[in-house]
This record gives C-alpha cells, sequence and structure tokens, in this order.
C-alpha cells in the first residue's frame, strides 16, 4: 500500500517538474522568437531609413526594388523598395504645413521645380483666380494678410530682372481700417464660401491681373513676365494662441508641385518596416523679402 502512495506521489512530482520544464521551453522559444522578430523589426527599419537616405540623396530614383543592402552581421539580408514618389500641392487645394503668427510666411511657387531644385521657366501657374484663405475660426483675433509676388523680365540683358509686387488684404469684415495703406480689402467672408470652411477671410487674388492692371512698372502685358512664386505673411496676430493656418485653392487650375513625399518598405526575414518622409521645395528666405523693392509697392 506504501509503495502504491509512493508511486503516485513520484508520478505527481513528474508531472509537477515535466509541466514546469515545458513552461520554461515554451516561454524561452517564444522570448528566441520575440527576439528574432525585434532583429528583423530593426534591421527592416534601418533598411527603410537608408533607402530614405538614397532617395533624398538622389530623387531621380526610380519606384522600383527590392535593392539589396549589404550583408548584415550574421549572415542576414535586409533590403528596401521605393513603394512610392508623389508630388505634394499639385492640385487644385494646398494647404500649407504648421500655422503661422504675425511675421511668418507661407510660401507658393508658381514656377515647376524639380526635386534638385532646377526651376523651369517655360512652365508656371497663370491659371486666373485663386484664393487665399486665413484667420483662425474662433479666434478673437483677425489677422490681415500680405501677399508678395516675386517675378522676372527674361528678357533683361545680361541677366534677367527680378520684380517684386505686395498686395495687403484685411478681414472682409470692416474690422480694421484701411489706414494701414493695403491696397485691397477682402471683399468675401469666409461664411459665403464653403472652400475656405475653418478660415475667417478669404482672400481672391488673379495672377494675370496683377501682372497687367495692377502693375504700373514693368507690367507683364509688355514684357515676357515669368511668376515664380508668392509669399503670404500674416499680421496683427502676435500670440501663438492666435496662430493661423493659411490655404489657398485655385478656381482656374491645379498649382504646380511644392514638394516630394517618399515611401520607403524596408524587410528583413518575415518583417517589413514603412518610412514616409515629406520634403518640401527650399523657399528663398525671407531676407528677400526686404531687398527687392518695386515702384507702387506698399
Amino acid at each position: 500500500m506504501k509503495s502504491g502512495q509512493a508511486l503516485v506521489v513520484v508520478l505527481l512530482i513528474l508531472a509537477v517538474t515535466a509541466t514546469i520544464g515545458l513552461s520554461v521551453a515554451s516561454r524561452s522559444v517564444t522570448e528566441v522568437n520575440l527576439s528574432s522578430v525585434q532583429d528583423d523589426s530593426s534591421q527592416a527599419l534601418s533598411a527603410a531609413e537608408s533607402g530614405i537616405e538614397a532617395v533624398l540623396k538622389d530623387p531621380s530614383l526610380s519606384v522600383a526594388g527590392p535593392t539589396p543592402l549589404p550583408t548584415v552581421v550574421g549572415g542576414g539580408n535586409s533590403t528596401y523598395t521605393i513603394a512610392n514618389k508623389t508630388a505634394v500641392g499639385n492640385s487644385t487645394s494646398y494647404v500649407f504645413p504648421g500655422t503661422y503668427v504675425s511675421g511668418e510666411y507661407a510660401t507658393l511657387f508658381l514656377q515647376t521645380i524639380s526635386p534638385d531644385g532646377t526651376r523651369t521657366d517655360s512652365n508656371y501657374w497663370l491659371s486666373g483666380d485663386f484664393h487665399v484663405c486665413f484667420g483662425k475660426t474662433g479666434s478673437t483675433v483677425k489677422p490681415s494678410l500680405e501677399a508678395t509676388l516675386y517675378y522676372r523680365d527674361s528678357t533683361a540683358t545680361p541677366t534677367p530682372i527680378w520684380l517684386v509686387k505686395r498686395m495687403g488684404y484685411n478681414p472682409g469684415d470692416g474690422s480694421r481700417p484701411s489706414t494701414n495703406g493695403f491696397t485691397g480689402v477682402v471683399a468675401v467672408p469666409v461664411f459665403n464660401d464653403i472652400n475656405c470652411s475653418g478660415y475667417q477671410t478669404d482672400a481672391r487674388i488673379n495672377i494675370a491681373e496683377l501682372t497687367t492692371a495692377q502693375m504700373s512698372m514693368n507690367p507683364c502685358a509688355q514684357i515676357p513676365c515669368i511668376p515664380y512664386f508668392m509669399r503670404f505673411r500674416s499680421l496683427y496676430n502676435d500670440s501663438s494662441a492666435d496662430a493661423t493656418p493659411i490655404k489657398v485653392y485655385s478656381t482656374g487650375g491645379t498649382f504646380q508641385p511644392q514638394g516630394q513625399r517618399y515611401e520607403v518598405l524596408g524587410a528583413s526575414g518575415q518583417t517589413a518596416r514603412r518610412v514616409v518622409v515629406t520634403q518640401m521645395y527650399p523657399v528663398p528666405p525671407g531676407i528677400l523679402d526686404n531687398v527687392l523693392f518695386s515702384g507702387g509697392s506698399l
């Protein structure tokens, strides 16, 4: 009888020991798998970041792959694929990144610019009306907007002449008197314009009109004028709480691209990681606003 009890005890001890052993083994296998997945994930992310660095360095790289990377320590192999390259801003509506307080500016390119920064003088935006939406809805502060057009006379010799035209826009509700010297006053308040929903004010701009009737010096009607870019500077909203978003939308055509969006897929083992980067085209420094002047500007 005692030997039978001893056998049961031994069997119970063996069962418990086996259960613990299997549990430890299973945990170890799981940890090894997790470690392997984490390593693959880290290598895949590194591969994707390498692909982003490559395409930023050479934007002409095609959307193709996978492109093998050097073999990593341990005999592994990581790859990256340039999954997608798309232009940013080439639509009839574009919201500038971030928000802007008084003195800060957003830049809209009107010429075609390649990812390497090369300008194309033969291809530029001159498609009738577009509108600028600004002012933060819900804020008691109503900013004004300074719009500056940079353009040039391509016939001047020995080098082209750069010209500038500034325009000022006050809130459409008449809350700021025109004694600030602005040449234009917004006429269409936001509540009449669904395209400016979420903004206080809508300013209409027509490049063709600006470069003919409104430019008393060197109007584009008389010379081959090439619009380069426009700068939109917020005014009278000093507090970050009143920083305004800025949006443009067109009623006459599609805007030129303002940057590039790159999407790269990195892979290692059974793991893939995706990295997406948007690179806006470099804008001329703000000091340019203070060194270019044309008669008739503010």
